[in-house]
C-alpha cells in the first residue's frame, strides 16, 4: 500500500468536510491541520485499526523539525486526523511539505510513512 493524505478544511467534522489544496497559516497564530488518510493505489480513504496512532513532522526555519501527535477528528471515521499547532509552534514553521507516520497497530510493529507535498502555506502579514 502507498499511503497518502488529503488536506481537509480546518473545521472538518465527521459528515461535513471538503478538501483544500493546502492549509494556510499565519506565523504566530494557532493553526488546526486536518488530513484524511488515503490508499493511493486504490484511490480510497484508508481506515486504520482502532489502536493506530499518527504523528506529523514539520520543518522549521532553523533547520530543526517539529513532531506532533495527531488525534482523531471523530472516532466514527479513523481516516481523519487533526493536529493543532500553537502560536509558538507556527512562529518558525516553514511552508511546503510535511511528513506523517502511521503506527498501524499502535505498538511500532508496522509503521507506514507518507508525505504531503506543499501542504502548508504561510501567509505573511505586513508591508
Amino acid at each position: 500500500m502507498v499511503l497518502g493524505a488529503l488536506i481537509l478544511n480546518s473545521d472538518a467534522s465527521l459528515n461535513t468536510y471538503f478538501t483544500v489544496a493546502s492549509q494556510d497559516f499565519v506565523p504566530g497564530s494557532k493553526c488546526d491541520l486536518v488530513i484524511q488518510l488515503v490508499d493511493l493505489q486504490k484511490n480510497l480513504r484508508y481506515v486504520p485499526p482502532s489502536a493506530a496512532t499518527l504523528s506529523m513532522l514539520f520543518n522549521k526555519t532553523d533547520g530543526s523539525s517539529l513532531n506532533k501527535s495527531a488525534s482523531l477528528v471523530d472516532s466514527g471515521d479513523r481516516s481523519m486526523w487533526k493536529v493543532t499547532l500553537s502560536e509558538l509552534e507556527t512562529q518558525d514553521l516553514l511552508s511546503g511539505n510535511f511528513t506523517f507516520a502511521l503506527d498501524v497497530n499502535g505498538n511500532a510493529t508496522l509503521i507506514i510513512k507518507g508525505m504531503v507535498k506543499n501542504g502548508l502555506r504561510s501567509l505573511l502579514l505586513g508591508c
